[in-house]
């Protein structure tokens, strides 16, 4: 039994000791807390802890979870079993706790669990729980820990590491959105089979049958039938009609995506032999009204290839050619080259910010021939960046990220006595635990074995981190190189300075992709305005002994041989 706490250290709660990371994944909205506590312990006298706030404002969402975890390096678990192990115990979770780990390597995830089959809910006293996974050869890290998802308070004491000769507790790992609907065959391009799934995706009961809904804030839009073609259908965001409020709550960072999921078998039905390379061609009539996206985007067709856990393999998203404003009917086309070993096709189409679209007359047709368009993963490419000093706003960029709704993006006058613009970046609120991104993404055909250079001036206020970053990609989006100025970015409040990436572009480089970023993770800075201001990029050649290669690729990460601090009690 644990000793009797001193008076004076009970009912304490102290940051995470070395070695243990978190993460509030809730959109910025304060709803947990993952500390250390001495209300509750398994042995010794405290334990770690992540717990919802009791505030009532605090508006918890499906999504919303937190963890703590820590990273050791997998050398001496590889083509073994690594077993993870703690004690838990759970009060009032109303939705799920569990331990979790993840093995990673060569850039992908090799392994996972989070007890997602076997959660934690409602209270349990405290129970040994355990995750054991299958570690390959190629495996880098190892990542473990315990995660809340909703409300609830859990507790994590007396965790351990170890070889294991049980049997993998992992799940299958999780590969792009809309895999659970797969078809054999396409399925109800007329849309005249209704809407919904029934009981087998009753989630999915606001799509058209056979296809899926998706998309950051998709709940903010609405499908229905087109009454002026029997075959149509019609995605608009909720009340863009309506007089007293268009365009509803949907702002630009939301999106919706009408997608069928597709085998690939479908397309070598009755071959024998190898597989041949095949050209996948989707068409369909669209007309539009008031589409109002941002950084190039808004409606469009969506067509992609998936290899196992290599996703957009070869993909087509009218990049080059997105609908905005009000138009009539008018035939679009996406097609893409089928790669032999493709094991999932998703056709469709999107939306991005507010509008409508009618989309009908939808056609998927497949040829032999490899003569109807070149790899359309590169062929939207540009060949040069544009619009690099903002003149003309944010045309030609786009903003992504992993959390990037909560950020605002705008385009000023310079304050200087230069022409063009600068970028700003911006952030309110507490933490997101995300970044956002203003990027290109262009083709590396005329920088083929070249050194290349990312330049820009930046000032910062309060940040996290801000940076430029540069990448170079290669077949099916491998990255040949990184830099996203990691251990060198700005941080908290700075004036005016040159920021600079350096890569080399190797001969089977296919495209380049360069930006601004702002990050946002740390819970303890002011609720007041963060912000990043950008200007005078540059993208160039430069001699190739002139400057030397900031790639971060070329200094691999090293990781702790073993854990720390596994009771808590440091």
């Amino acid at each position: 039994m644990p000793a009797k706490l001193r008076k004076k250290d009970a009912d304490c709660e102290f940051p995470l000791p070395a070695g243990w990371r978190s993460e509030i994944c809730n959109d910025g909205k304060p709803r947990y807390k993952v500390n250390v506590t001495t209300n509750e312990f398994h042995s010794g006298s405290r334990c770690g802890q992540i717990a919802s706030l009791a505030d009532p404002a605090a508006e918890f969402e499906p999504g919303d979870f937190a963890h703590m975890s820590q990273v050791i390096d997998a050398a001496p678990y590889r083509g073994k079993h690594f077993a993870f192990s703690a004690w838990v115990k759970a009060s009032q979770v109303q939705g799920w706790a569990g331990l979790w780990a993840r093995v990673d390597g060569a850039g992908a995830i090799l392994a996972f669990d989070n007890m997602q089959d076997r959660p934690i809910k409602g209270d349990s006293d405290w129970q040994e729980q355990q995750i054991v996974l299958a570690v390959p050869q190629e495996a880098e890290s190892i990542y473990f820990g315990l995660l809340l998802c909703g409300q609830g308070h859990v507790y994590i004491d007396d965790a351990s590491v170890a070889e294991s000769d049980l049997l993998p507790t992992s799940v299958p790992l999780p590969r792009s959105c809309g895999i659970q609907y797969q078809n054999l065959s396409p399925t109800n391009l007329d849309f005249g089979e209704g809407m919904g799934w029934g009981y087998r995706f009753p989630e999915q009961c606001r799509a058209p049958a056979g296809w899926f809904i998706t998309g950051e804030g998709n709940n903010n839009y609405e499908i229905a039938q087109d009454k002026s073609q029997s075959d149509g259908i019609c995605l608009r965001s909720i009340d863009i009609f309506s007089a007293d409020k268009p365009g509803g709550d949907v702002d630009a960072f939301s999106s919706a995506y009408v997608l069928q999921a597709l085998h690939t078998d479908y397309l070598h039905a009755g071959e024998s032999g190898e597989r041949r390379v095949k050209v996948l061609k989707f068409s369909a009539q669209i007309k539009t009204f008031d589409v109002q996206g941002i950084g190039g985007q808004g409606a469009g067709l969506w067509l992609r290839a998936d290899c196992g856990h290599q996703l957009a393999v070869e993909n087509d998203y009218m990049a080059d050619a997105q609908i905005t404003g009000t138009t009539d009917w008018q035939t679009y086309t996406c097609c893409i080259d089928v790669p032999t070993n493709a094991d999932n096709i998703y056709f469709g189409f999107g939306l991005v910010g507010s509008g409508a679209m009618w989309v009908h007359d939808l056609t998927l047709q497949f040829d032999d021939a490899k003569s109807l368009r070149p790899s359309s993963s590169r062929q939207s490419r540009t060949l040069e960046p544009t619009n690099l000093d903002f003149g003309d706003g944010m045309q030609g960029w786009m903003i992504s990220g992993s959390k990037p709704k909560p950020f605002t993006v705008v385009v000023k006058p310079d304050q200087i006595d230069k022409p063009g613009a600068q970028l700003e970046i911006s952030r309110k609120g507490s933490s997101v635990n995300g970044f956002v991104t203003v990027m290109q993404m262009i083709s590396a055909e005329a920088y083929i074995g070249s050194k290349i250079k990312l330049s820009a001036d930046l000032s910062a206020l309060d940040v996290d981190g801000a940076a430029v970053w540069l990448r170079v990609d290669g077949p099916q989006q491998k990255t040949l190189g990184f830099d996203n100025m990691h251990g060198r970015s700005l941080r908290d409040t700075c004036g005016w300075q040159q920021c600079a990436c350096v890569l080399d572009v190797p001969p089977e480089a296919e495209s380049i992709a360069f930006g601004v970023m702002l990050g946002d993770v740390d819970a303890n800075k002011s609720t007041g305005k963060r912000s990043v201001y950008a200007r005078n990029l540059r993208l160039h050649s430069i001699d190739g002994d002139s400057e030397s290669v900031t790639d971060q690729m070329l200094s691999p990460v090293v990781y702790d041989a073993r854990p720390l601090n596994m009771d808590f009690e440091q």
